[in-house]
């Protein structure tokens, strides 16, 4: 199965997993409940859920920012599962700009791999490479 990859406004292709971006209003499931994206929004003192993770290095050094995924329905699952995947930062976890993704992706797929990918941007070769080794 080819995948998806939503990068600074194009798609990529990688292996078994999907991630793009999507708006806080983006509509999703849970058994039988529709929710929009920004209603299943960890609260920012849920420590459990939210991970501080580096997304690489930037100018300034690594940019280290708190993510938290939340599993939704998938209807092929196959061994797959879809989640929400919020990136807040660390200097305003109270902001309501937090970052949106949809995930699709092998159930046992980790956080920190879906941010390594997601944090990839344009970065296909890097994006592969890290998939390869995980």
């Amino acid at each position: 199965m080819a995948t998806m990859v939503h990068c600074g406004g194009g798609w990529k292709r990688l292996l078994n997993n999907r991630i793009y971006t999507v708006s806080k209003k983006q509509p999703v499931v849970i058994g039988w409940q529709r929710y929009q994206a920004q209603e299943l929004l960890p609260q920012p003192d849920s420590q459990q859920l939210w991970q501080r993770l580096s997304c690489g290095a930037g100018s300034k050094g690594e940019r280290y920012y708190d993510w938290a995924k939340v599993p939704v329905n998938c209807d092929r699952s196959d061994g797959f599962q879809r989640w929400l995947l919020f990136r807040r930062s660390l200097e305003h976890p109270e902001d309501p700009r937090v970052s949106y993704y949809q995930v699709f992706a092998k159930s046992d797929t980790t956080l920190e791999t879906m941010v390594q990918i997601a944090s990839k941007g344009g970065g296909l070769r890097s994006a592969l490479n890290l998939l390869k080794t995980s």
